[in-house]
This record gives C-alpha cells, structure tokens and sequence, in this order.
C-alpha cells in the first residue's frame, strides 16, 4: 500500500510542478510581451521627436517653399528665438 500511495502523491506533485512552471512560463512572456511592446512604442515616439528636431533645424523660409504645416514652422521660429536669447545671454554676461 505505501508503494502505491507515494507513486500517486509522485504523479500528483509531478503533475502540479508541471502547472506552476506552465503558469510561471505564461506570465514570463506575458511580462516580456509587455516590456518589448512598451520598448517598440518608446523607441518610436523617440525617431519621431528626432525627426521632428531635424525639420525644425531647417530655415522657415525653406519649411515655408516645401509647403510645411504652421505649427512645423512656429515650432521652428520658436527654436531659433530661444537659441538666439541663449547666445545674447552668453555675450551679456
């Protein structure tokens, strides 16, 4: 008899090892889903902000011959009014 019962508790706690490490594995990629996808959206809205930063280095004149948007071009005034304050600020002090 005791031969028996410790061959089913075996199969029992091979069988709920087997559940916790299914459920452990899920919830693994589950996290690791997760973190790739918010890593994929940073990385994005990172290239995006670049580019944004490289169209509003260029002249407004020219944003304004390539036919630009009003905001590119008040976003790139206003980058080029803070820039010139910050150099009047150096040569004042």
């Amino acid at each position: 008899m005791n031969y028996q019962f410790s061959q089913s508790s075996a199969a029992l706690s091979h069988s709920l090892a087997e559940r916790f490490f299914a459920a452990t594995g899920e919830a693994t990629r589950a996290a690791l889903f997760a973190f790739q996808s918010t890593w994929r959206e940073r990385a994005e809205q990172s290239a995006q902000a670049n580019s944004l930063e490289l169209m509003a280095g260029i002249n407004t004149h020219t944003l304004k011959d390539i036919g630009a948007p009003n905001w590119l071009i008040a976003h790139a005034i206003e980058r080029q009014d803070s820039h010139q304050f910050r150099l009047l600020d150096l040569y004042r002090s």
